[in-house]
């Protein structure tokens, strides 16, 4: 398994970690969602911490493609063949897809479930959260493990046309792209990945139940890597039909969770999914770690709820249990718990029940259990809200901040809240307790299968930080796409992430662009010395009025070129030629270093004190110098560059 630009990935033999047990720390590294009008764990988090909805009316572009809410809408309770409230968490255009960026043909993707097409997006884009290029993991053990249980694309393919139009209008393509199947198994083809790659329909906790069994494939050596996560799209108005016909859907359009006028829930679409590696792993190839994955647990509530449909106590108890042995933790030390948190009469209560339960014994009582839900600002996602909680959770933990349950203003008078030690996260806080940050994950569905998932904080990471790197100095920033029309897009993603102030320092950005980013066909090169200067270069050329710091081209075929190394030799030299590289570049320092040490058995001089203008030597006039210190440049620059992956081609 190799990193961006070549390295090597590490990745522990299967052996040890067998030896280590089942309970190994799996890390979160990678990031990628979509929910409502979100994109990214940025937006994600922003949009939560500051109490926004994504619940809305249905927007044009859907009534557009035929959800028109307004003939099935009717405000009064249970009405057969309508809809009590007009309100979902509609995501923002699911039809729009660009199959080029991926390799798909257009005859494949005209038949994909909008499904497949969302998680192939989002499976990129948390890659690239990771730092991970997709190129560099082709052939490698990385399973794809998705929640999927929506079929409202299947159905309306086969139900919309005649037997004798599907007889004649259907073929392998339609069949694959309506496939539950090929949800993952098209990402470990797209990717190239060999890893174990399925898709699994548990209701609502298919993302999380995906994500204990990731982390399962990962402790027993089978991957050393995982996608994990789930999607959700609602197509057509049958089943918002079917939960108001059955009263579960909220007339008011929100998720309250506990709240003493919660009313059922709100549908919501999205997608998420996280990338996943043993944590020693992670921590080995210096992986940015959200949080870590201390254990998990899963379980099915048999008769206990008395209707299948019914959630159980002593089911959510069981999977509780089993994560917090498998983290080797006692409950009473979890801080916090991102709840299902539906905010229905039946599930809120008994969630609660099974979490006083498990977390209560023993837990002091000026340090109550926290609880809140996402459902609050996205909605019920369904197969995708398992993995929205792990989300918030992991940012949560990240910032080491919780955010307020949106909607809750009433405690739910049918939970005991004198009798239990929890209390529901009523405002945006700094995190409430020292130390590591603990933290639970709940969900449940339908189906009656639970899923608990127990997070930490990371450990503190080594710093990597090289004294005096580029710092003052113009970087060059790569960015690319597979066409124009990409690149224009990129260079516009760019450009408002520093308008924004995202600014993570520009010798990380230029080394994030470099190294851990995909380099396609159309590109664009910009030189600059700050994240202003940078702004104005890229406002520049999306003007139209590009400087002379910025050159675009189309790489060639791949296989087309190979880079060639020139150095000029004798000529080129001049007084204080190297000082900067020595002091600010460790490789480059070390090599010369290491050249010096072998020339001494030769001459009479140092080679660094030539080239730092120690002594009598001036090196740039006296050939028998000359020659031996431009030659060790040569070397110590091309090992440099090999050092930040710019390495020859094979001639």
């Amino acid at each position: 398994m190799s990193q961006p630009g070549g390295a090597p990935l590490h990745a522990t033999e299967s052996p040890s970690r067998a030896e280590t047990g089942a309970s190994d720390p799996i890390a979160i590294v990678g990031i990628g969602c979509r929910y409502g009008k979100l994109r990214g764990p940025a937006e994600f988090w922003q949009w939560v911490r500051s109490g926004r909805n994504a619940v809305r009316e249905a927007p044009q572009h859907r009534i557009d493609l035929g959800y028109d809410v307004d003939h099935f809408y009717d405000p009064r309770l249970r009405i057969p063949g309508k809809i009590s409230s007009k309100k979902a968490g509609f995501l923002e255009h699911p039809e729009l897809f660009d199959p080029a960026a991926f390799g798909i043909a257009p005859r494949d993707a005209v038949t994909m479930d909008p499904q497949q097409r969302l998680m192939a997006e989002v499976s990129w884009d948390a890659l690239e959260d990771a730092g991970i290029v997709p190129e560099s993991i082709v052939g490698e053990r990385v399973a794809v493990i998705l929640g999927y249980m929506a079929e409202d694309y299947s159905r309306e393919r086969t139900g919309v046309l005649g037997e004798e139009a599907v007889f004649r209008e259907h073929d392998v393509f339609a069949v694959a792209g309506m496939s539950h199947a090929v949800l993952s198994g098209r990402i470990s083809f797209l990717l190239g990945l060999k890893g174990p790659s399925f898709t699994l329909d548990t209701a609502c906790s298919s993302s999380l139940i995906a994500t204990h069994l990731a982390c399962q494939s990962l402790r027993c050596g089978e991957s050393k890597m995982a996608l994990a996560g789930g999607v959700n799209l609602f197509l057509s108005p049958e089943g918002n039909i079917a939960l108001s016909r059955s009263g579960m859907l909220s007339m008011s359009g929100a998720c309250k969770a506990f709240d003493a006028s919660a009313d059922g829930f709100v549908r919501a679409e999205g997608a998420g999914v996280v990338v996943l590696r043993p944590l020693a792993d992670a921590l080995t190839d210096g992986n940015p770690i959200y949080a870590v994955i201390r254990g998990s647990g899963i379980s099915t509530d048999g008769r206990d709820g008395g209707h299948m449909m019914a959630p159980s106590r002593e089911g959510q108890v069981q999977a509780m249990r089993d994560a917090y042995a498998q983290a080797g933790m006692s409950p009473s030390e979890i801080h916090y718990v991102e709840a299902h948190g539906t905010g229905t009469t039946i599930g809120d209560p008994v969630e609660i029940a099974a979490l006083a339960e498990v977390m209560g014994p023993g837990r002091s009582p000026d340090r109550p259990l926290l609880v809140a839900s996402v459902k609050g600002n996205l909605g019920h996602t369904e197969s995708a809200s398992g993995v929205a909680g792990l989300i918030k959770a992991a940012l949560a933990i990240r910032n080491r901040e919780l955010p307020a349950q949106l909607h809750f203003e009433t405690p739910n008078p049918a939970i005991p809240w004198d009798e239990v030690p929890i209390r529901v996260q009523t405002e945006t806080t700094s995190w409430p307790y020292p130390g590591p940050a603990r933290v639970g994950v709940n969900s449940f569905g339908i189906s009656g299968t639970n899923a608990h998932v127990v997070l930490e904080s990371p450990p503190e990471p080594e710093s990597r930080e090289r004294a005096g790197a580029f710092r003052h100095r113009p970087v060059l920033l790569p960015i690319s796409g597979h066409n124009a029309n990409a690149l224009h897009e990129m260079v516009e993603q760019q450009r408002d992430a520093l308008l924004r102030g995202d600014d993570p320092g520009l010798e990380h950005l230029a080394y994030t662009l470099s190294r851990r980013r995909t380099h396609r066909a159309h590109r664009l090169g910009v030189v600059a010395a700050s994240a202003e200067e940078l702004r104005r270069e890229l406002d520049a050329y999306l003007a139209g009025n590009p400087t002379a710091s910025i050159q675009t081209g189309v790489a060639p075929a791949s296989g087309a070129s190979k880079l060639v190394m020139v150095f000029p030799g004798q000529g080129a030299q001049w007084l204080g030629m190297g000082r900067g590289l020595l002091d600010d570049e460790p490789s480059f320092a070390a090599s010369i270093d290491r050249l010096d040490a072998a020339y001494r058995d030769c001459v009479d001089w140092s080679l660094r004190d030539a080239l730092q203008g120690r002594g009598s030597i001036d090196w740039t006039s006296r050939l028998d110098v000359l020659q031996p210190v431009l030659v060790a440049v040569e070397i110590a620059l091309a090992e440099l560059w090999g050092s930040w992956g710019v390495r020859p081609g094979h001639v």
